[in-house]
């Protein structure tokens, strides 16, 4: 275990892995489930298009604060397998992630085929994300 103060992040792996996060983004809202997204959402193509440079931008701070965070979770619990970040990614994604993201479905009426989107979403990034941290410290 190590102390916060002794902990060395490899800023080159959180960068690489916050850029494939967006790249999973990409495709995940993109060809893989634009219509069906977009349809649930009721958000339209000209929305999308008139403010995605600032979406994108913001959208990469988060992907850069998760993979952080992310990487804290790898170092603190020594894992070094990519098998091991898998399994971290996974609970994290359990704990912080699919729980929280059950709070529209359960309250708002949210569709639940989104919450499945989105959540996917997390689950996939987190889940390559945590193998590549562990491996590329």
């Amino acid at each position: 275990m190590y102390s916060m103060l002794e902990m060395n992040v490899n800023w080159l792996a959180v960068l690489v892995t916050a850029i494939g996060y967006m790249a999973i983004g990409a495709l995940w809202y993109g060809p893989l489930f634009q219509k069906l997204w977009m349809q649930l959402t009721g958000v339209t193509e000209e929305s999308v298009k008139a403010g995605a440079a600032k979406a994108y931008a913001m959208m990469f701070v988060v992907a850069l604060v998760s993979v952080f965070v992310l990487a804290m979770f790898v170092l603190t619990l020594d894992a070094a397998a990519f098998i091991d970040g898998l399994i971290i990614g996974f609970f994290v994604w359990v704990g912080f992630q699919a729980t929280v993201m059950l709070n529209p479905v359960i309250f708002e009426k949210r569709p639940f085929r989104l919450f499945l989107i989105n959540a996917g979403y997390n689950l996939v990034t987190l889940l390559a994300a945590g193998g590549v941290l562990a491996i590329w410290q």
